[in-house]
């Protein structure tokens, strides 16, 4: 008999033992037998008529006298009493070590998963061609095994290095933090949120491993310093990009080599990085302090006041996407305020349980969008406009939509939305981020404005910083998409040739950098190719007039 309880409810798992004891009492009393679906063993030892175990020893001392298989199995009745049961229930013993290990919140979250594996279609990270199983059930199976041995050690051992916690990494890091496990879960476990606090709790035991590579990233992403900004894009992006792309060429003539092809060093050098340019947003726009916001004024009468948050990916990685979404709004006649130079959204520093410097900078922002707000006080905000779908996660986190009186929308989206008069006859391939800004309409909607796209499925493979820290788990992520990609429809009208790349849409500035991977893909952010279709080729000349007149507010 299964009997479906909330394992961390003591009461109703001493209720659910009552209601197995009158079970089986029921089955015998009707003439039936004890069995078991797994092997007749611990548990069901009571429930079994002792004629049919003496039987059962009798027949075990003429096979095994030496007694080697199972030693004390069906021979001692007060053996359940004896051995290591499952632990969440949460006996106050347990309990005290799990608060220890800051693990007791971590137990609850995942204490009522239903094990029903709906997040199993659902998870970037599940791909089982490349031995890649950890979808969120599984995860949450070898959470549950992992505390259960750890508390089964600490209590044997008197331990309390807690080592075994070492092993939690590798179910952490298999994780996007896409949230789109939540969206079929019965019993609504974000297991993104989870995986980040696994990662924090990893970090405070010091059992965390972050790369140097994903820690000066971390770096940049983190600064708003200008001369330290100068100095680390190029040297990061410009010098750091370069030798990556290097490595890869040098590195192809030795990828038959087995061990070396497996070492995470190896992978990272499997495919180039893209080329980000050499110019930040802030190169076409007027310095600014900490406490000055610019304010973009359109030619004609303004039919809109928006703050446009850019994020580090669209500001100083793939520069001309924050241009496009600017071109985009003021072409269109929409007021613009843009807060001060290099603001991160924090999301990089929070999934990779940088919690102090995620909680510093996630205050900062709070701060400088309320000052913003209140030094603009006479003007109603339309929209807070993104370009990237984490920033719009962190900025509804930190109640953006409340200090804008607004809702948080993408810069495409907000384009499209108000303007339907934009008709354009052009298909593309198209990626729908993990973080989709857009919010999974974005087919339909540019559909409404003739312009057909063919999505591709799964993760773009690059997960923000996963593909610096786990280069093994990105590679896979790799392979399948460009599967996906050559299984797809030829004969996109962006498909000039066959020597030339087909042009894919994308509204994230991170699966830029993953599609640009893919050597037969030339992804463009939507903001691009909407400021391409709607501009022409000299959009960016018309952006670097548009900005000219910008006022510089100190706030």
């Amino acid at each position: 008999v299964n009997i479906p309880v909330l394992s961390n409810d003591r009461e109703m798992m001493e209720r659910a033992n009552q209601a197995a004891d009158k079970v089986m009492e029921r089955a015998c009393a009707l003439d039936g037998v004890v069995s078991g679906e797994h092997g007749i063993g611990v548990t069901k030892f009571k429930y079994l008529d002792s004629q049919v175990i003496d039987e059962f020893n009798d027949y075990r001392k003429r096979i095994d006298p030496e007694g080697f298989m199972n030693p004390g199995k069906l021979i001692d009745s007060d053996i359940i009493n004896k051995v290591f049961t499952p632990s969440f229930n949460l006996l106050e013993l347990e309990a005290r070590i799990l608060k220890h290990g800051s693990l007791s919140h971590l137990a609850l979250n995942i204490a009522n998963c239903v094990r029903c594996g709906k997040c199993k279609p659902l998870c970037p990270v599940f791909y089982p061609a490349k031995n890649m199983f950890f979808h969120p059930r599984n995860k949450n199976l070898a959470i549950g095994a992992l505390i259960e041995a750890l508390l089964y050690i600490t209590q044997r051992t008197q331990s309390t290095g807690f080592k075994m916690l070492k092993n939690l990494e590798e179910i952490a890091d298999h994780c996007t933090i896409c949230h789109r496990c939540l969206e079929k879960c019965p019993v609504n476990i974000d297991s993104g949120k989870i995986a980040i606090e696994e990662r924090t709790i990893l970090k405070n035991m010091k059992f965390k491993h972050t790369p140097l590579s994903t820690r000066m990233t971390l770096k940049y992403l983190g600064t708003k310093n200008e001369p330290l900004n100068k100095v680390l894009r190029p040297s990061l992006l410009g010098a750091g990009g370069c030798l990556q792309r290097i490595g890869v060429r040098l590195a192809t003539p030795f990828s038959f080599i087995k061990p070396l092809k497996e070492s995470r060093t190896f992978q990272l050098l499997q495919t180039p990085v893209s080329n980000t340019g050499i110019h930040t947003l802030r190169s076409f726009l007027p310095a600014t302090h900490k406490n000055q916001a610019i304010l973009f004024e359109p030619k004609g009468q303004a039919k809109s006041t928006v703050f446009y948050f850019p994020g580090c990916g669209s500001e100083r990685m793939f520069s001309k996407i924050s241009m496009a979404s600017l071109f985009l709004l003021l072409s269109n006649n929409h007021r613009v305020i843009l807060p001060p130079s290099y603001l991160c959204c924090g999301y990089p520093l929070k999934v990779n349980a940088q919690k102090k410097e995620f909680d510093r900078i996630f205050l900062e922002n709070i701060i400088i969008l309320t000052q913003i707000r209140d030094m603009f006080h006479d003007l109603k905000f339309d929209a807070c406009i993104v370009s990237c779908g984490t920033c719009m996660e962190s900025l509804n986190e930190l109640g953006a939509p409340s200090v804008f009186d607004c809702d948080t929308k993408d810069i495409s989206g907000y384009i499209l939305e108000n303007h339907p008069d934009i008709s354009l006859d052009n298909a593309y391939l198209y990626h729908a981020p993990c973080h989709d800004s857009l919010k999974a309409s974005g087919i339909v909607q540019l559909a409404r404005h003739g312009i057909s796209v063919q999505s591709i499925p799964h993760c773009c493979s690059e997960a923000g910083t996963l593909a610096l820290s786990r280069p093994d788990i990105s590679h896979a992520m790799f392979l399948r998409k460009q599967k996906a990609i050559e299984l797809s429809k030829p004969g996109t009208k962006s498909e000039i040739g066959p020597s030339q790349k087909t042009k894919i849409l994308t509204n994230c500035p991170s699966c830029i950098q993953g599609l640009g991977r893919q050597p037969t893909l030339e992804p463009i952010h939507l903001a691009e190719e909407l400021a391409l279709l709607t501009g022409g080729e000299k959009w960016s000349q018309l952006f670097k007039e548009q900005v000219k007149n910008c006022e510089v507010i100190t706030f």
